[in-house]
């Protein structure tokens, strides 16, 4: 049906029809490639966002983390602690000996 629609033109529109049909090849071409290749760019930004973003977390959380240490070791040098420490090794022994009332 085609092949007997093309013989019937005449050269002027069958040069027209081939360079129609070749401009569109080409341009999907380029649309398939262009979507091809911004596909695998936006897919390498996004992972390189997310492991910027993991490796941060990570950063934040070991300040964080050394931070409570730091905190801890302060914290337990401090006479209150100490002091308190000191009597709660005294008392717990005592404990073992006391009957306790749920009521």
């Amino acid at each position: 049906m085609v092949i007997k629609l093309f013989r019937k033109l005449g050269v002027q529109s069958k040069v027209l029809a081939i360079v129609l049909l070749a401009s569109l090849l080409s341009l999907l071409l380029t649309g398939l490639l262009s979507y091809n290749i911004g596909g695998n760019v936006l897919t390498t930004a996004v992972t390189n966002q997310l492991v910027a973003m993991r490796n941060s977390r990570a950063e934040a959380l070991k300040d964080y983390f050394g931070f409570l240490r730091n905190h801890v070791l302060t914290m337990s040098e401090g006479f209150l602690v100490v002091d308190s420490l000191r009597d709660f090794r005294a008392a717990y022994p005592k404990l073992q000996n006391i009957e306790l009332n749920p009521w």
